[in-house]
């Protein structure tokens, strides 16, 4: 048998399977409104025919979930549900719920195409994925959200932006401290959108000039608090290869005219359903030529992207 036949089967007997729910669920529909599921009922509900509904029902009788009215197999009597049944089909019907709401809301589809994906979305969904989308429901956009593995291109149109930048030292965290090497570059950041799913930030070494204009306005304090900074060791001239962390994995990052390319999909990204603001943070290092990162030159490189 080849792939193809055997890929046919496998299509055939998952959309089988899908109509088999789709019959559960439309029995629980019509009970659960308080009326009994005859034949003609469920023929008018589904796209199916009277050689297919037997098919779908005597299926559903041999897994536990209905059983014929007083016991008898004969088609024309309206199906019950079993407690087994009830259970299955309130628990399709809530995916089919929580599914059309998001396709309708996120989406901004119609009701009828709501309607027709969530019936197809419904049977391959995984519990996780539906847990997510009913806190999505509960909070909306206001709940803050954390995806990592990202790349730009998911969130931005193709294209050079510019967004704000921040280093830290890695030990900081209340307050956090802004390092050394954060004097050497820009305040901003260069970021290349791209359709190819390497999206870059461009660490881009500022020239004398310009560093000595940052320089100027150091002003030797803690980010946010009045303690003193300095207290670090500083060396001139400290480092020639900037690396990344991705994948539990440090990478060297290239250098071209931009600056040192940094791919998007190294950072973790917090959504704020507040503002609409996405800040992304992730971990360099700063090292000597030869050098492996250590854990003395590690720092947080922060973005923060309107």
């Amino acid at each position: 048998m080849n792939d193809n036949i055997k890929m046919r089967i496998i299509d055939e007997l998952r959309g089988e399977q899908e109509q088999v729910e789709d019959m559960l669920e439309n029995i629980y529909s019509l009970w659960h409104s308080g009326r009994n599921a005859f034949m003609d009922d469920l023929l008018g509900e589904m796209t199916i025919t009277k050689w297919e509904y037997k098919r779908y029902i005597k299926k559903l009788s041999e897994r536990g979930y209905i059983r014929f009215s007083e016991g008898k197999t004969d088609f024309s009597e309206p199906v019950i549900l079993t407690s087994k049944g009830k259970e299955l089909g309130a628990e399709i019907m809530r995916r089919h719920r929580y599914l059309k709401s998001f396709l309708k809301a996120v989406c901004n589809v119609d009701d009828e195409t709501a309607d027709h994906d969530a019936c197809r979305i419904e049977h391959i969904i995984s519990e996780e994925t539906l847990d997510g989308i009913r806190n999505f429901m509960k909070t909306g956009n206001v709940a803050d959200r954390v995806v990592s593995g990202q790349d730009l291109s998911e969130f931005y149109s193709i294209g050079i932006y510019t967004f704000d930048l921040s280093l830290y030292y890695a030990d900081s965290n209340s307050p956090r401290i802004l390092c050394d090497e954060f004097y050497d570059f820009g305040e901003n950041i260069e970021t290349e959108v791209s359709d190819a799913g390497s999206s870059l930030f461009y660490l881009r070494p500022l020239t004398e000039g310009e560093k000595g204009l940052k320089q100027s306005f150091k002003t030797g304090r803690t980010y946010g608090t009045g303690y003193e900074m300095g207290h670090r060791e500083y060396e001139k001239d400290r480092y020639e290869s900037i690396w990344y962390m991705m994948q539990e994995q440090w990478h060297k990052a290239s250098l071209c005219e931009r600056g040192f390319g940094i791919p998007s999909e190294a950072f973790v990204y917090t959504i704020s359903g507040v503002m609409s603001m996405m800040s992304g943070e992730g971990k360099i290092a700063f090292t000597g030529e030869n050098q492996k990162p250590a854990e003395k030159n590690i720092r947080t490189m922060s973005v923060c992207l309107w």
